[in-house]
C-alpha cells in the first residue's frame, strides 16, 4: 500500500516537472481550486494518535447567580431562604443518577444542602423543589433538607454548589446524614460540575 509519505515525494515531483517544462518561456495558468486542494489532501499528514479529536464537553452547572458572586438574600436566612434552581449539563452515557451538594467553604463541617439518586433523565430542579424519587439527607442543622446560608453578621463566607454524575443510586435509609450519603455518591461518582457564590451579612 503506497504510504502518504511516498504520495507526497510524488506530488512534489510531479510540481518540479511542471516547473521545468515551463522553461521555454510560456505562462502556465494558475491552479484550480480543486487542483490545489488534491494537492492538499497528498501532502496533509494524519494527527498523531491521541491528538486531535472529539474529547467530550465537561458537566457544567449553573444556578440564579454569576459564578463567584454574591448570592440573592432570597436563597438565604434573611429572605425566604429556599433552595435556588439549578440546571446542568449531561454528565457521561453511564450515568445512573445525580446528587447535589452544597457547602460552605469558610464552615467546612458544615453541610447545607444534599440531594441524591436525581433521575438521570433530569438537568434541573426548580426552586424550592425536590424531584421525583430523589430524597434529601440531615443537613447540618440537624434537619432533612435546606438549609439556607447564614454566616455571623459583620461576616462573608463563599459557598460551593456540586453536581455529581453517579453511577449507582444511593442507598436510602429514615435517616440519611449529610456525610454519609456525600461518601457513598463520591464512592460512585463518574463526574463532577460546580458553581460558587458569596453571601454577606
Amino acid at each position: 500500500m503506497t504510504s502518504l509519505r511516498t504520495l507526497a515525494f510524488s506530488a512534489v515531483g510531479a510540481t518540479l516537472l511542471l516547473t521545468s517544462c515551463l522553461s521555454d518561456g510560456q505562462t502556465m495558468k494558475p491552479p484550480t481550486p480543486e487542483q490545489k486542494a488534491a494537492f492538499v489532501s497528498v501532502t496533509t499528514m494524519p494527527p498523531a494518535l491521541g491528538e486531535g479529536g472529539d474529547e467530550g464537553t465537561a458537566m457544567s452547572v449553573t444556578g440564579p447567580w454569576v459564578n463567584g458572586t454574591a448570592i440573592d438574600a432570597r436563597y438565604t436566612c434573611d429572605g425566604v431562604g429556599i433552595s435556588p434552581q439549578l440546571a446542568w449539563t449531561a454528565g457521561p452515557a453511564d450515568t445512573k443518577a445525580y446528587g447535589i451538594v452544597l457547602r460552605d467553604n469558610d464552615a467546612p463541617d458544615f453541610t447545607h444542602w444534599v440531594i441524591a439518586n436525581i433521575n438521570s433523565a433530569e438537568r434541573t430542579i426548580g426552586e424550592g423543589a425536590l424531584p421525583p424519587g430523589a430524597f434529601m439527607a440531615v443537613n447540618g442543622s440537624g434537619k432533612q433538607g435546606y438549609a439556607p446560608p447564614c454566616p455571623a453578621a459583620g461576616t462573608s463566607h463563599s459557598y460551593t454548589v456540586t453536581v455529581y454524575a453517579l453511577s449507582a443510586l444511593v442507598a436510602v435509609n429514615n435517616s440519611p446524614s449529610a456525610a454519609q450519603v456525600v461518601a457513598d455518591m463520591e464512592a460512585s461518582v463518574l463526574e463532577v460540575a460546580t458553581t460558587d457564590f458569596v453571601y454577606s451579612r
